[in-house]
This record gives structure tokens, C-alpha cells and sequence, in this order.
């Protein structure tokens, strides 16, 4: 590893530890199980600090459902016994934030096909489900906020790559309104152009040549967010 791949690692450990500390706990087995992990999941688990930070800002309470952050490795289905964060607003019951989730999607659901094949699911980074199952996938119209994370060079085609993703997670709307979080927590408004659900999503990037493209997606509701350690 470079010395500055190296520098911006120390810096993504010494900003969840930070976060973390705040709103929860963090160990040192938390912090040993990072050092373990390649630049691509350690960047996942930053911007989930980020993420933990600002619905925080917002008014939610947040508590971790377990004593580690050894999130799975691969995407799955939704399991109360993987680690994940509880995200509770002022009043109502808590939603689940849940890291590398398979979702059931808006394609699926409009086709009232029986049947599944392999588009009938796609991968979120990061989730936060509003009634979730365990054991499920949720469908998209439960996923109030979607994360996609992307550790490397900024490129084009992962605005194509969210630009798809956001289409499988709500209808657009040409009139933007309240999200559904910005409902269960007014304390800081979020307004999107889609519903059913009026869901956010965002795609975090490191690298700031990414801000260079935000305009457009953020027209269907695809906000960029800059997340550099």
C-alpha cells in the first residue's frame, strides 16, 4: 500500500471511531476488524459513519444491534442477526440500517410476474428499511434511503450505474416533496422527486472529481455526496 493510501486509511478509522464513539460505542475490536479490511469495504463503513452523523443531525436516535461491526462480506438477504444500526425518529418505531442488502424491485413488482430471474433483485451498499422482515429482501417500498459507495477514480458510468438503481427504487415525480425520512423526523427538510416511496438516495464518492456531474441525477433524485477521509 502507498504511504498516502496508508494516511487516508488511518484517517477513515480515526473518523468511524470518532462517529461511532459519539452516537454509541466503538472497541477495540471494532478498530482491529477495520485494519483488516481492503480500501473498498473500509470506504463502505466510512461513508456508513457518515451516513450514522447526519440522521443524527436530523433527529433520529441511533444505537448498533450488536457487539461488532464484522458486517458481511457478500450481499444477501436482510437478517435481524447481522450487525446494523437501529434508526429511531422522535416518535413512531424504530427503522433498521442494514449494510449489503439485496432488494426486490420496482421492475419486479409492475411486471405482477410469479416468477423471479435474476433482475429481479439488485444490491444496495447501504439501507434504511421502514417495516422490515427478517429473512426478506426487502421491496423497494420499504428502502427510505439507498447508499451507493464508490472508493476509486470517479467514473461516468457509475452515474449510469445509480441513474438505474434510483429508477428501481421509486416513480418519478416532476414535482419534488418531503421525503418520507424528512416526515418522520421535520427537523431538517429533504425534498425528492419521486414517490412511492419518496425515497432518498445517494451516491458517496471519495474522489472530488465526482461534483463535476451532480446536476443532472440530482433531477431524478440521485444526489452526490463528496465523502473523502
Amino acid at each position: 500500500m502507498k504511504k498516502e493510501d496508508a494516511i487516508q486509511k488511518e484517517d477513515a478509522i480515526r473518523d468511524i471511531r470518532k462517529i461511532l464513539e459519539a452516537i454509541d460505542k466503538f472497541t477495540s475490536e471494532d478498530e482491529a476488524h477495520l485494519r483488516t479490511l481492503c480500501q473498498g469495504k473500509l470506504y463502505e463503513l466510512y461513508v456508513l459513519s457518515q451516513l450514522l452523523r447526519s440522521l443524527s443531525s436530523r433527529g433520529f436516535s441511533l444505537k448498533r444491534s450488536d457487539t461488532t461491526i464484522e458486517f458481511k462480506q457478500a450481499p444477501g438477504k436482510l437478517l435481524f442477526s447481522d450487525p446494523h444500526f437501529l434508526v429511531t425518529p422522535p416518535s413512531g418505531k424504530a427503522l433498521h440500517l442494514f449494510v449489503d442488502v439485496e432488494f426486490e424491485t420496482l421492475g419486479h413488482s409492475i411486471s405482477g410476474s410469479q416468477t423471479q430471474d435474476r433482475s429481479s433483485y439488485h444490491e444496495l451498499d447501504l439501507m434504511v428499511v421502514e417495516d422490515a422482515t427478517d429473512e426478506s429482501n426487502p421491496r423497494f417500498s420499504q428502502i427510505l434511503l439507498a447508499v451507493e459507495c464508490k472508493s476509486g477514480e470517479f467514473e461516468k458510468s457509475f452515474i449510469r450505474e445509480a441513474l438505474g438503481l434510483r429508477r428501481e427504487l421509486s416513480y418519478w415525480k416532476p414535482v419534488a416533496r418531503r421525503s418520507r425520512l424528512s416526515e418522520l423526523s421535520p427537523k431538517r427538510f429533504v425534498r425528492v422527486p419521486v414517490h412511492r416511496p419518496r425515497s432518498e438516495f445517494w451516491l458517496a464518492f471519495a474522489d472530488a472529481k465526482g461534483m463535476k456531474y451532480r446536476k443532472s441525477p440530482a433531477e431524478f433524485g440521485v444526489y452526490l455526496v463528496h465523502c473523502e477521509p
